[in-house]
């Protein structure tokens, strides 16, 4: 039993350290995959869309977007390309996010409302809407739990930070001073990050929206995110074989 709590510990310890990546879609209609604690961003491709938010269900690693008029799309992790759903009748779709493989959106109305989203048909109906007058949502994104979901708004002042409830409840956390503003964030591996329009990477703090700068991702404006699969780097894979096997020697011995 000391072995098999040994090999989980180095397994957790390998998944710590590669599990904060992110899809990023910005104002050039390109898809990246982004590295969050380097801020590196790679090119996965063009898909020819003007995307105000992606979303991927974790559960199956399907990945999607929608546009400012209100379409849904699927979008090909590996190249990128957009495949048109249909229409959500919603108009502009600015913050999108997955909950126990439920797709729901805001849309640009105040006070914030939140659809859920049939990613076959594109087809919507309404969940909630706020009790507070948020001003236009610019993004959002649900904490681990799915107890609530942050957004980011324009009222009282541009990008402050709400966290609403499923009854609609809505709590002004505070405001998140970025300079360009942030457009597209997530909650990854605990973390509430978020991406800006001048190529930032931010950890914002979920209780007083206080950000931190990470690094610079580049020149894009990004206009959404969502989080990626994780791929294991090398040498994380390496050092989780080696422990592997000594623990495995130590066992036979």
């Amino acid at each position: 039993m000391r072995h098999f709590i040994s090999f989980l510990a180095l397994c957790t310890l390998a998944t710590g350290a590669f599990g904060q990546v992110a899809y990023g879609t910005d104002s050039d209609r390109n898809l990246y995959r982004i590295d969050l604690p380097t801020a590196t961003a790679t090119l996965i491709g063009n898909h020819g869309q003007f995307l105000e938010s992606i979303a991927r269900n974790e559960s199956t690693n399907e990945l999607y977007g929608a546009d400012n008029g209100g379409n849904l799309f699927s979008l090909d992790v590996n190249t990128g390309a957009a495949t048109l759903i249909g229409d959500t009748g919603l108009g502009n779709l600015e913050g999108m996010d997955f909950a126990e493989d439920i797709l729901y959106a805001t849309d640009f109305s105040s006070p914030a409302s939140l659809y859920v989203l049939d990613p076959t048909t594109a087809g919507s109906s309404l969940f909630v809407t706020s009790d507070t007058a948020t001003g236009q949502v610019r993004t959002m994104a649900f904490d681990e739990s799915f107890s609530v979901a942050y957004l980011l708004a324009d009222s009282p002042t541009f990008q402050t930070l709400y966290a609403m409830t499923p009854s609609g409840v809505t709590t002004g956390i505070g405001s998140v001073l970025t300079g360009a503003g942030i457009y597209g964030m997530d909650v990854i591996g605990g973390v509430l990050w978020g991406l800006s329009g001048d190529g930032g990477v931010y950890k914002i703090d979920q209780s007083t929206g206080d950000v931190t700068f990470v690094g610079d991702t580049g020149d894009q404006f990004w206009l959404g995110m969502t989080s990626a699969e994780a791929v294991p780097e090398p040498a994380s894979m390496a050092a989780l074989g080696l422990g592997a096997l000594a623990l495995l020697r130590r066992r036979r011995a």
